[in-house]
């Protein structure tokens, strides 16, 4: 299965089909066009030499026919020098010899040669198979062909064997044979034939005597390395010379294709398809990568706006809602638990798309936390309970051990009702999202006439360093825990301390708040705390204590401290602490013309007489 997987990395598997199918069908095409060209070239070929097969045997019918003229002018006189010229006019190599044969009383008497005659044993008018052929030509009138004719040097020839019929009259007065005798296989040479082993043809000739029912075997060049021949796979060509058919069955020795060609051809194909295969793979990949985000995999900007305008051209009734979301305190997780986290979280928050708005979502991450979330649907209010669910679920995610919470925020604007053009409505989406944020985030908004884009970004022109810096006091948040670690401090803290900026100030608390609380007064604060915390009118958890601080140079402060206790996401329950330097409190009250003028604000009344033995006991 991982083979495969990988085979399925680099080469595109319909691309592989489509390629293995087109060659399969290319090389069916080229055996067929190969099988059929070379038939019909064979095709030629077969009967050219069946023409020249019908041209040599018609040289030695006209031979015999020329000699049945001259017995006839001379009234069967032996042809003597005129047979000595036919032999030099023929020009032949196949001629073995032309003999007559007459038996007027029975007794074969040879004319032509009288002696030496190469047709041993060749008697026309005894009892055997030439016997009865020649008997049968004589009946019928027509000249016979014989093959497998022995010759007296042990060689087969053939005989063309012509009846000599001195009175043409109804009568007919039967007179003899006239037999041109030829060498079969030098026959077979003058026509050709032979020449067919050479170009790698196996071939069979045979023949049909007029009157004959079966073909007689003439020459082959079949023996056990040649594939037999079969009907289905030769080509044949036929001719008639006086009667006689002659038939020539050929096919290739190697068969009607050639393998090597279809090797080659089927080759190529499959380099052809793995090439194509691989490289349509690569520019697939090449455009994933180039419409996807690596991170979460999803939509990147291009990759989202191709998708989306695919989906409206395709279905442009179809009612969608475009939605703008983003991780509520983003900043925090990467800060706290670095980037490795917040990437984790980014993944978690994909995951919680898909699961929750479905399959058929476009989801694309713009950059940093802020992604657009394409939804057809068919029922709006499904929507808005999807939206609803996404926002009020926390998004949990695992690292280091520790199970992490956040939240998000949405906008929405409906497709097409509030616009045609994605682009504007993911514009539209974006003023709904921070309309949600600044109404308390982890939570959506659907956009209407009321947001602008002037008011949404002039609220959130602050960020919380500014708000923290510019708040009239020094800012802490702690931990509210044994632990006490310190999470934040403004700068106003920082200076208050004594401290040259955080990485100082954590160096001199040692990144507890516990640490900058007077040892004395440590207990008491804890008590307070806890005091006001149970008490019932406390339903916003804030507490008021004074008390006294440390700095890093060892002067002894008092402050006072007004504090919230709130739950946080990320890191449990914290202490929101503003705290003021109580001697500039008092010296900016001092003035006569205050109304609530009173230097001793917050001291019991056995404490206002001596400003040096202050002890601070409670509120």
């Amino acid at each position: 299965m991982d083979k495969f997987k990988r085979f399925r990395f680099f080469f595109y598997l319909p691309i592989i089909i489509i390629g293995l199918l087109c060659t399969i069908v290319f090389d069916w095409a080229l055996y067929v066009q190969e099988e059929k060209t070379l038939q019909n070239w064979m095709q030629q070929i077969a009967d050219a030499e069946i023409l020249h097969l019908n041209r040599a045997m018609d040289r030695y019918i006209n031979i015999s026919a020329a000699i049945e003229d001259h017995l006839m002018e001379n009234r069967g006189l032996p042809p003597g020098d005129y047979m000595r010229n036919l032999y030099f006019y023929s020009m032949s190599q196949s001629l073995r010899e032309i003999e007559i044969q007459t038996a007027p009383d029975g007794q074969v008497r040879p004319i032509y040669p009288q002696s030496g005659s190469v047709l041993s044993g060749f008697n026309l008018f005894g009892e055997n198979q030439f016997a009865k052929r020649a008997a049968y030509g004589r009946a019928q009138d027509v000249v016979v062909i014989e093959s497998g004719v022995p010759m007296a040097d042990g060689t087969t020839g053939m005989a063309v064997v012509r009846p000599v019929f001195m009175d043409r009259t109804a009568d007919k007065s039967f007179w003899g044979y006239i037999v041109v005798a030829v060498d079969q296989d030098k026959l077979v040479h003058e026509a050709n034939i032979d020449r067919l082993d050479q170009m790698g043809i196996v071939y069979t000739l045979m023949r049909k005597g007029y009157g004959e029912s079966e073909y007689t075997l003439i020459d082959t060049n079949q023996n056990s390395t040649h594939r037999a021949i079969d009907a289905w796979s030769t080509i044949q060509s036929s001719g008639t010379v006086d009667g006689d058919e002659w038939r020539l069955i050929m096919h290739p020795t190697g068969g009607w294709v050639n393998f090597w060609l279809l090797f080659i051809s089927t080759w190529a194909g499959l380099i052809t398809t793995f090439i194509i295969a691989w490289l349509w793979q690569r520019n697939k990949r090449l455009r994933f990568i180039g419409e996807t985000d690596a991170l979460t995999g999803v939509f990147n900007r291009k990759g989202g706006d191709i998708a989306v305008d695919k989906y409206l051209r395709t279905n442009p009734r179809k009612s969608a809602m475009v939605i703008a979301v983003d991780v509520d305190n983003f900043k925090i997780i990467n800060d706290v638990y670095g980037h490795a986290a917040g990437d984790l979280a980014l993944k978690t928050f994909v995951r919680d798309m898909k699961r929750i708005f479905g399959a058929n979502a476009i989801i694309t991450r713009n950059g940093g936390d802020e992604f657009v979330i394409f939804c057809p649907y068919n029922n709006k209010e499904g929507v808005f309970n999807d939206m609803r669910r996404f926002t009020e679920e926390p998004h949990i995610f695992g690292f280091n051990d520790k199970e992490i919470h956040f939240t998000s925020s949405l906008g929405c604007a409906a497709y097409p009702e509030q616009g045609s053009n994605y682009g504007n409505l993911c514009i539209k989406a974006d003023f709904a999202l921070y309309g949600a944020k600044i109404d308390g985030k982890s939570g959506w908004r659907k956009f209407d006439s009321s947001l602008t884009e002037l008011r949404h970004r002039f609220q959130f022109g602050f960020n919380l360093s500014d708000m923290a810096n510019g708040m009239p006091g020094a800012m802490i948040v702690y931990k509210a825990d044994k632990s006490g670690k310190l999470l934040f401090a403004s700068h106003m803290a920082i200076d208050f301390f004594g401290c040259t900026d955080w990485d100082d100030f954590m160096k001199y608390t040692r990144t507890t708040v516990w640490k900058l609380i007077y040892t004395e007064d440590l207990q008491y604060v804890r008590s307070e705390i806890k005091r006001q915390t149970h008490l019932e009118k406390n339903k916003n958890n804030i507490h008021f204590v004074n008390h006294r601080i440390v700095t890093k140079d060892g002067r002894v402060r008092e402050v006072e401290i007004i504090g919230r206790l709130r739950h946080n996401a990320f890191y449990g329950n914290l202490y929101y602490v503003t705290l003021y330097d109580r001697e500039q409190k008092l010296e900016n009250l001092s003035s006569d013309k205050h109304p609530c003028k009173n230097k001793h604000v917050g001291m019991k009344p056995d404490e206002k007489k001596d400003d040096k033995k202050f002890i601070i006991k409670g509120l």
